[in-house]
């Protein structure tokens, strides 16, 4: 049995409580872009580190954009170019990094090989990805660490 056109008009509006429920859905989902759209705002301190002969570790300051400061995370990671990853840096497969709610930066680590052999300057990039793509991470910055010459 089909029910009558007139019992389907009669059935009423939505409750006020239904109505509630979709603004609250939109609010969310509002937030969450609003949330996406500051991620994407992560940067790195420098667009080049250089690293001094006999440094261990070189540091890497990412920063958020201001006027967002719930926790946050970000994927992070090594990549070679003419510095070779375990002879002149640990590398660093990709990595989630919380940045707390409240701070304004995070610091990243990265050991460095004390390497006799490096005759010329070797570049290696650190990279920073939004992690909320599941597993492909999206890229959203690269900075280069600069090594000197073995003196």
């Amino acid at each position: 049995m089909e029910p009558r056109l007139t019992d389907i008009f009669s059935r009423g509006r939505p409750t006020s409580q239904t109505v509630k429920f979709s603004a609250t859905v939109k609010s969310d989902a509002a937030h969450t872009a609003l949330h996406n759209k500051k991620l994407n705002k992560i940067r790195f301190s420098a667009d080049t580190y250089r690293i001094r002969s006999r440094e261990t570790f070189a540091e890497i300051q990412i920063r958020r954009s201001p006027g967002f400061d719930g926790d946050t995370t970000f994927v992070w990671w090594t990549e070679p170019l003419s510095a070779k990853a375990g002879i002149d840096y640990v590398p660093q497969a990709r990595m989630t990094q919380l940045l707390p709610k409240g701070r304004p930066l995070a610091s990243l680590f990265i050991r460095i090989i004390p390497n006799a052999s490096r005759k010329n300057s070797a570049v290696f990039y650190v990279n920073v990805g939004d992690p909320s793509n599941g597993t492909t991470v999206r890229h959203l910055a690269r900075t280069a660490i600069l090594l000197p010459p073995s003196s």
